[in-house]
C-alpha cells in the first residue's frame, strides 16, 4: 500500500481515536467530582498497575511496551484533568 493510500486511514483512525478520547476524558471528569464527594485520592497506584498489566497483556506481542506507554501516558493526562477539573470546581 502507498502512503496516499495509507494516510487516510490514518486519518480517520485518528478521527476516532480523538472521539473516544474526548468520551474518556469526560469520564474522568466525573470520577474526579465523585472522588471530590468522597474523598478519594486522584492518583490510585493499584489502579494504574493494574490497566498498565492489562495493556501489556492484551496487547500483541511486539505492541505489548508500546500500548503500556500509550496508556501510561492517558492516565497522566486524565490525573491532569482530574485535577484541573478539581480546581475549577473550587
Amino acid at each position: 500500500m502507498e502512503l496516499a493510500e495509507i494516510r487516510p486511514q490514518i486519518d480517520a483512525v485518528n478521527q476516532e481515536m480523538l472521539a473516544l478520547f474526548e468520551r474518556r476524558m469526560a469520564l474522568c471528569r466525573e470520577v474526579a467530582l465523585e472522588k471530590q464527594r468522597t474523598g478519594g485520592e486522584i492518583f490510585v497506584p493499584e489502579r494504574e498497575k493494574a490497566i498498565l498489566d492489562w495493556a501489556g497483556e492484551t496487547a500483541s506481542p511486539a505492541l505489548r511496551e508500546y500500548s503500556r506507554a500509550f496508556f501510561a501516558e492517558l492516565m497522566r493526562l486524565s490525573r491532569e484533568y482530574q485535577k484541573d477539573t478539581l480546581r475549577q470546581a473550587e
